[in-house]
């Protein structure tokens, strides 16, 4: 804790209490304590309040770690969780508890006197010994990572029509149901993918993740449930640590339910139903952050100009999601090598992913090399695949607006990737420099043009088609 600690040993005694009148506050000092400390709190909170020095340095510490044990004695006394006590001629013997706790303590070895500070012992004790023992066992980060991506991992194979051991709760499947992701099939009532599954297949994680919350916050609404309580929830999740234990008191949430859902979206991980302990997973600190989300996101694909795909990879999800469209040629232990052809774009364009999901895709998770590279997927690449997709969609009818009139191409350049960018483009034509875009994304492309080129560009005429 370092600066924070050199902090708290600076404040009053009486500032310092207050602080370790909350109990988180009692678990970030513990935590920061070193290993011998530890152990003495954990004994001193939960046994004896009092102790002598002789007592702590000789029969609580190995001789091997004398000197670890006056570093954490100094530690304890720095943070004022141990305080010394004064000699007993200096006591007032009025009968209260604290020259009770003296006569009993002093016979245990003599010498210097210690008192644990009540104000942390008793919030201390609020987190109780199960705490501690649920910290010992706590999963790691790269448990809960595996957690996360095994919940996932379902959700995408059952959404591709793959055998799985453990389908998704009913819950999940009916938020797949209802975002029209999947659909019931009247003949035979089973569930398979629908047009619009895979496109979402090829989003990023945290986009997926906050698809199906909206969904389900829509259903929360429906029930008549409290959303608000659920949305707050979640944004309150977003702020704590990946790895840590929480209690759900500490967090004024205890539906566990709505608990359940989450943990089978693998945003927080339970050991069982009744734990009173959550752990938030990645996914939970990347709600409120994309930042967070594409710092934990690990790139796996080298995109070749030879249309050849390189995908370091041994998960058998990655290995589907990549046949959509592209032709697996070898499948090596932790590599798998393809390519990108005509036919497999055009497919998967005929089942609703476009050229530009395909690129994002790539783009997302392209490898920390690729990642160095302006732009990332080669030029002539994205070109192509935006060439072949048009040979399925030679003669389309939509209803939009028309860009034209832009003063440069740079002025062009930018209006066309913000048209990209929020799914509003639907034509463009670098060369006579007009844009086709969506209705929806319309308003959203005038604004853009107002506020970032008006200056670079004279006037874009907008025509309604």
């Amino acid at each position: 804790m370092g600066e924070v600690e050199a902090y708290l040993t600076a404040l009053p005694q009486a500032a310092l209490d207050n602080l370790y009148a909350d109990p988180w506050t009692c678990q970030a000092v513990f935590r920061s304590l070193p290993a011998l400390a530890k152990q003495w709190v954990l004994r001193l909170a939960f046994a004896s309040p009092s102790i002598t020095r002789s007592r702590l340095l000789q029969h609580w510490t190995s001789p091997r770690f004398q000197s670890q044990g006056e570093a954490a004695l100094r530690r304890l006394l720095a943070l004022r969780i141990l305080r010394e006590r004064l000699p007993a001629d200096r006591r007032d013997h009025g009968g209260g508890d604290e020259a009770d706790v003296m006569e009993v303590m002093e016979p245990l070895g003599g010498g210097v006197a210690y008192e644990f500070n009540k104000h942390f012992g008793s919030n201390f004790q609020k987190m109780d010994g199960e705490g501690e023992e649920e910290e010992e066992a706590m999963p790691t980060r790269e448990e809960l990572a595996a957690f996360t991506t095994s919940c996932w991992d379902t959700i995408f194979l059952f959404i591709m029509g793959s055998t799985v051991i453990q389908p998704p709760s009913d819950r999940v499947v009916s938020l797949l149901t209802r975002g029209e992701f999947m659909v019931v099939h009247e003949e035979d009532q089973s569930i398979r993918i629908a047009d619009k599954g895979f496109p979402f297949l090829l989003k990023d994680l945290r986009t997926q993740v906050w698809t199906l919350l909206l969904l389900y916050l829509r259903s929360l609404q429906e029930e008549k449930a409290n959303v608000h309580d659920v949305l707050s929830f979640l944004f309150r999740l977003s702020f704590l640590t990946v790895g840590e234990g929480y209690q759900m008191d500490d967090l004024a949430f205890s539906e566990s339910g709505l608990l359940q859902d989450l943990q089978d979206l693998g945003i927080i991980y339970r050991k069982h139903k009744d734990s009173k302990w959550l752990y938030p997973t990645q996914l939970a600190i990347g709600l409120s952050s994309t930042e967070a989300a594409k710092r934990d996101q690990e790139g796996w694909i080298i995109v070749g100009t030879d249309y050849r795909i390189y995908a370091y990879t041994s998960s058998p999800v990655k290995l589907l999601l990549l046949s959509l469209f592209t032709q697996i040629e070898y499948q090596l232990p932790n590599m798998v090598m393809g390519i990108l052809l005509r036919e497999n774009i055009r497919q998967a364009v005929q089942v609703g992913i476009s050229a530009n999901q395909i690129l994002q895709f790539l783009e997302t998770n392209a490898h920390p090399q690729m990642k160095q590279n302006t732009p990332i997927i080669p030029e002539s690449i994205a070109d192509q695949l935006r060439l072949w997709e048009a040979e399925d969609r030679r003669l389309s009818l939509s209803s939009g607006y028309f860009y034209d009139d832009f003063a440069s191409l740079a002025a062009f350049k930018k209006a066309e990737k913000y048209a990209r960018d929020v799914g509003a483009l639907i034509y463009s034509d670098a060369t006579k420099r007009f844009l086709f875009v969506s209705e929806p994304g319309h308003q959203l492309l005038r604004r853009y043009v107002k506020q970032h080129l008006s200056s670079s560009s004279s006037s874009s005429t907008l025509t309604s088609k």
